[in-house]
């Protein structure tokens, strides 16, 4: 796994290894990754990465995060609550010198408190497959107001999704057993 473009391409970042303890830890492909990237900086859905305060909600290893900093992203919050998965996602900001621009939150996506911060204007969702978990987030977020209006929301799930309240389903892309849906949220 790796970055694939900006500051810090071609950098390598940590994953699992054959016999964690984290089995349904599915990073995003680099595949994938280009691609959304590449819809995102085709300008399809009028967000600036340069200007972006980004939101990874079920962050892993934090390659999604770690992707829109590298292309220019203003800071980026990883919101995770796995003991291994935070290991290596410090891990990864610390490899990739990136410190300054992030901060974790130790939550469950599901369960997120109300936020007092400046909210997000780009949120990255990749909960784990067949859990239902990303609906749940979404709305807690939400709720929670850390969600900018008109925020865009990146989800990836293995089955598509037609519908989330309080949102619009802008595009839905497949890639193999992945599905990308961008939702954006509704101005209140």
């Amino acid at each position: 796994m790796r970055v694939i473009g900006g500051t810090l391409k071609g950098r390598r970042l940590s994953s699992i290894k054959v016999g964690d303890n984290m089995i349904n830890l599915r990073p995003t492909g680099d595949r994938v990754k280009e691609n959304l990237f590449n819809i995102l900086l085709g300008g399809k859905f009028e967000i600036k990465i340069e200007q972006a305060r980004i939101l990874d909600i079920f962050a892993g290893t934090g390659a999604l995060g770690i992707e829109a900093i590298s292309r220019g992203g203003k800071s980026c919050t990883f919101v995770e609550k796995n003991k291994s998965c935070l290991k290596i996602l410090n891990a990864n900001i610390s490899s990739c010198n990136i410190k300054d621009q992030t901060s974790i939150k130790i939550l469950d996506a599901t369960e997120m408190p109300l936020n007092s911060d400046e909210a997000f204007n780009l949120v990255f969702l990749d909960p784990p497959y067949r859990r239902s978990l990303g609906e749940s987030a979404i709305r807690s977020a939400l709720a929670s107001n850390w969600l900018s209006d008109k925020a865009l929301v990146v989800l990836e799930e293995g089955e598509k999704k037609n519908y989330l309240e309080g949102f619009s389903l802008e595009d839905v892309r497949k890639y193999g057993d992945t599905i990308l849906h961008f939702f954006r949220k509704v101005p209140d």
